[in-house]
């Protein structure tokens, strides 16, 4: 009899911190089905992150690495703890980094992921970078993701935005969290509302009777 192994995803992130990023995975991590799809976090922070120690309870890893710039490190963590199905980073220009690391050890699902619009890039060097840190985004990237056009353009640049494998994908919100229940919301108004009235006639009958 033979069973199913979960999908294995590799994020790549800075460090897994109470951020927009980080809070939108764990909301993904949190929902998914953990039997079919397992999260490993690659970080670089050597400081225990807000979000840690419950990726261990969810049964994810948090693997940390040292040397950003680094593909050999990060292709001995996919060859330590993998395989892995998927490589996803959420680096910024990084990601041209995580995903050649990916590539070369033979990830087929290499994503990155735009979260940022803005980033300091006025000076020749910096502009240099991006260029040169985009070719290799697009070249070793399978799939481009992006929380909205803006940060889509920034990061890979505005002609990707209408080429595959680009894809706008706004960020996950569990909304249910900032809903009451709507039953209790309605008794509340019609307590509220009786109260009124009982009051309002008791007055109307007062006045009129005086």
């Amino acid at each position: 009899m033979t069973t199913n192994k979960p999908l294995k995803v590799l994020h790549v992130v800075g460090a897994m911190n109470r951020a927009g990023t980080e809070t939108m995975l764990m909301n993904v991590f949190r929902q998914i089905d953990r039997d079919q799809v397992q999260f490993d976090f690659i970080s670089y922070s050597q400081e225990e992150a807000h979000y840690d120690q419950e990726i261990g309870q969810l049964g994810g890893k948090v693997i940390r690495l040292t040397k950003t710039q680094s593909v050999k490190q990060i292709m001995d963590v996919i060859k330590q703890y993998g395989p892995y199905d998927v490589v996803h980073s959420h680096t910024l220009f990084h990601c041209g980094i995580a995903n050649l690391a990916a590539k070369l050890a033979g990830v087929k699902v290499r994503i990155a992921h735009a979260h940022t619009t803005l980033d300091k890039s006025d000076n020749l060097a910096r502009k240099l970078y991006i260029k040169t840190m985009r070719t290799i985004i697009i070249t070793n990237s399978t799939h481009l993701l992006a929380c909205s056009n803006h940060a889509g353009s920034y990061l890979f640049g505005e002609k990707v935005l209408h080429k595959n494998p680009y894809s706008f994908f706004p960020n996950l919100i569990n909304y249910s969290l900032f809903l009451e229940d709507h039953s209790l919301a309605v008794k509340r108004f019609k307590k509220a509302e009786g109260v009124r009235k009982l009051f309002s006639h008791w007055t109307y009958w007062t006045v009129h009777r005086t």
